[in-house]
């Protein structure tokens, strides 16, 4: 799961609320100082001109998903790159959101436009619990990379993704989604690319600023799913940590500044692509312990809170969540969700308490 204190999280923009007052909400300034050696406020403009061949962003047909996942419980015998078979023993039945998540993409009809899927796994992680066990993991469409594969060596929630876009054999396009987002209903490519301006769609997901933006408004980043280029975010870190920049997020890791980098991506394209801003028909939050809207419409759900996210231990369920989820976490998925993805491991024996 990723990894948040909840406590820390600002309540999600309800649908009720009008446009002066989402504006207030996603035009909140997160209060981080910059890491030593990033460049503030860099001069001129951006040039993603390398990025456009032929003066056009390349047309959104495919892309892969990059994953950000976490747990603090045992998955799997999954601890290295060459252990990786679909034969591995696994043990433990916990939570299974990531599963659930595929599953959702599969129903839905987006993993028709995906090339492969990395799931970003912190190292410290991967080698005391292992990947998820749910995967058949000899299929070469599913991966997981490590935050010493990104050269960040025991990584976290925040330095995994200034270095996701060097993952080798990325697609040009990537979607990043933490991993308790669910789709909801039937997926259209017109959420994630503009035919009237040509170019690909940004969102915003709230005012939860997790790390360094320039003193930009934060746009509620590691909350909702955010569409990038590789040649786009190369030219976004060159702009503010140099040629030096691997260095720069090592230094920041050790004095503990983290950097946003979703949110420096969306504000730096902001021009060139189209900033949808925030939309609840796109996304919205599902805290099952707080606020939660049951009836949501949005393509995509975060939903988080027991029986789904590991860092919530035993909170009980608030009205709403219980009205989302009558009979519990665990059925809400099954029942939902319950064909299994083209990723899973059909041989392995599951089931989810």
């Amino acid at each position: 799961m990723l990894q948040m204190i909840a406590l820390l999280l600002l309540p999600p923009v309800a649908s009720a609320l009008n446009d002066s007052q989402c504006f207030l909400q996603i035009s909140a300034l997160g209060s981080f100082n910059p890491p030593e050696g990033a460049i503030v406020s860099p001069k001129g403009t951006l040039n993603l001109d390398a990025c456009k061949p032929g003066g056009q962003w390349p047309k959104l047909e495919k892309f892969d998903l990059v994953i950000s996942w976490w747990t603090n419980t045992h998955q799997s015998e999954y601890t290295m790159l060459t252990q990786f078979s679909s034969q591995a023993k696994t043990t433990v039945l916990n939570e299974a959101e990531i599963m659930y998540s595929l599953r959702s993409y599969e129903k839905y009809g987006m993993l028709e436009h995906v090339n492969q899927v990395f799931i970003l796994i912190d190292q410290d992680v991967l080698s005391h619990y292992g990947a998820p066990r749910f995967f058949d993991y000899s299929n070469t469409k599913i991966k997981v990379i490590s935050s010493e594969d990104l050269g960040l060596n025991r990584g976290g929630k925040w330095e995994k993704l200034t270095r996701m876009h060097t993952i080798h054999g990325l697609s040009d396009y990537f979607l990043w989604l933490p991993d308790d987002n669910f789709m909801m209903r039937q997926f259209n490519m017109n959420v994630l690319w503009s035919e009237d301006k040509r170019a690909p769609k940004l969102h915003e997901f709230g005012t939860w600023a997790p790390g360094w933006c320039d003193n930009q408004a934060s746009t509620g980043s590691l909350h909702g799913p955010v569409l990038l280029q590789k040649c786009a975010v190369a030219t976004v870190m060159d702009r503010y940590f140099g040629a030096s920049q691997q260095h720069v997020i090592l230094d920041a890791m050790k004095t503990n500044q983290p950097i946003d980098t979703l949110c420096l991506f969306t504000r730096a394209v902001s021009q060139e692509w189209e900033n949808v801003g925030f939309d609840t028909s796109f996304h919205e939050e599902c805290h099952t312990n707080g606020n939660c809207n049951p009836t949501s419409r949005a393509l995509f759900m975060n939903i988080q809170g027991l029986g789904v996210s590991d860092e919530y231990g035993n909170d009980p369920m608030s009205e709403e969540g219980e009205e989302l989820m009558p009979a519990g976490a665990a059925k809400f998925f099954e029942s939902k969700y319950p064909s299994p993805s083209r990723f899973e491991n059909l041989a392995m024996e599951r089931s989810v308490n």
